[in-house]
């Protein structure tokens, strides 16, 4: 009977027992996994004792946060494009003066006659001339010039002189070079002052006028000489197309010195040095 109690009793505490371990046993293990940034995983060992229970370790899982994982690659700046490369104008021939080309040319002058007979029988001339020439480069060029040129006669000559015409007289001698120049350039190329050689050769057109009288019947009063001029100037360049320059000639007009009615002057050559201004320009 005893023995009967026993496993009564038994089976009815049984349930209960079981309930209380139920109720009593800590919940499953239900830990997040922790994000760390540790090179390996971590492992975390959770255990809960309960009376007759034992928990196993669990491993919490780690996230890898390095930049080895695609999702998690860390933003880059993008580079910037090299800016680009700094040039330079390099001057060429094409882009200097220096290129064959045409150029024009005119000046003004102021002309004092100095061989001897010139000097005594004529004042202070004045003028102009132009010129259009091929320039090879800049340092050689030749061209075509005419020009005209006026010298008065001194009116003390023209009363009592060999002319022997009435006060109040006035005569001029009228000066028309066309002339062939060369002109060779002397200093560096490209610098802003340069000299330059000139060589003129070519015919003189000269003519005598005169007013309030006339020349006795038979006078020549026109010839046609040649001339030789020489001479030396300096030009001041402007800009690439553009220069100044002032020169002088030794303009020798040769004419033929015949003393009777026919001759112009006494002088062979009729020498004068004409002083020029003037501006050049490419074309």
């Amino acid at each position: 009977m005893k023995k009967v109690l026993v496993v009564i009793l038994g089976l009815m505490a049984s349930p209960l027992w079981a309930l209380s371990v139920s109720s009593t046993a800590a919940p499953a293990n239900t830990a997040q996994p922790v994000a760390t940034f540790a090179a390996t995983a971590q492992s975390t060992v959770a255990s809960v004792g309960t009376p007759g229970m034992t928990v196993s370790p669990v491993t919490t899982p780690s996230m890898d946060m390095t930049p080895s994982s695609p999702s998690q690659t860390p933003l880059t700046t993008p580079s910037l494009p090299k800016p680009p490369a700094l040039s330079s104008t390099v001057l060429t021939p094409e882009n200097t003066a220096s290129t064959e080309r045409f150029m024009f040319q005119f000046n003004v002058s102021a002309i004092p006659a100095v061989s001897s007979a010139a000097a005594t029988q004529l004042g202070l001339g004045f003028g102009f001339d132009a010129r259009i020439s091929y320039a090879f480069d800049d340092f050689f060029s030749i061209g075509l010039e005419s020009g005209f040129d006026t010298n008065p006669f001194n009116n003390n000559v023209l009363g009592a002189g060999s002319f022997g015409l009435p006060s109040g007289a006035t005569a001029s001698m009228t000066h028309i070079p066309v002339l062939v120049v060369f002109q060779i350039g002397m200093g560096d190329e490209g610098g802003p002052i340069q000299p330059y050689l000139i060589l003129g050769a070519g015919m003189a057109l000269d003519s005598y006028s005169l007013q309030n009288a006339a020349f006795p019947a038979g006078t020549t009063t026109s010839w046609a000489n040649f001339e030789f001029d020489p001479g030396l100037g300096v030009a001041f360049v402007l800009n690439k197309g553009l220069n100044l320059f002032v020169q002088a000639k030794f303009a020798m007009d040769f004419d033929d010195n015949n003393s009777d009615n026919t001759g112009q002057m006494a002088d062979t050559p009729i020498i004068t040095i004409p002083v020029q201004m003037g501006l050049s320009f490419n074309l």
